[in-house]
């Protein structure tokens, strides 16, 4: 019983796993929390992407968050719609507002 459990339990981790890839492009920023897993595990289960890792852009267009270190810096904050209409997205960027914290933080989706 334990043996079929854990074999479930891994095989579920697994689809995850392949299913977060579909959804979340390659240009993600910094290390995943428990809050980004929690992230993934709704843009998973409501079938949604996350617009503004699927595009290319210099580091400054990725973060949205920054402290007034100057050094630390994030990107938390996304831009996530239904997997059905990512094929009409044609790009996405962050633009930081005033460089005091808290920033505002303007993301753009851009599509046809």
């Amino acid at each position: 019983m334990k043996t079929r459990v854990f074999f479930e339990l891994v095989f579920s981790f697994q689809m995850l796993q392949i299913a977060s890839l579909l959804c979340v492009g390659p240009f993600v920023q910094g290390t995943q929390s428990d809050n980004g897993e929690r992230l993934i595990g709704l843009v998973v289960d409501k079938n949604l992407a996350i617009c503004n890792t699927m595009f290319q852009h210099k580091i400054s267009h990725l973060i949205t968050w920054h402290l007034n270190d100057g050094v630390t810096k994030a990107q938390i904050e996304y831009l996530l719609v239904k997997t059905t209409f990512k094929s009409s997205l044609l790009d996405s960027c962050s633009y930081l507002g005033a460089k005091q914290a808290p920033s505002p933080v303007l993301i753009t989706p851009d599509n046809h």
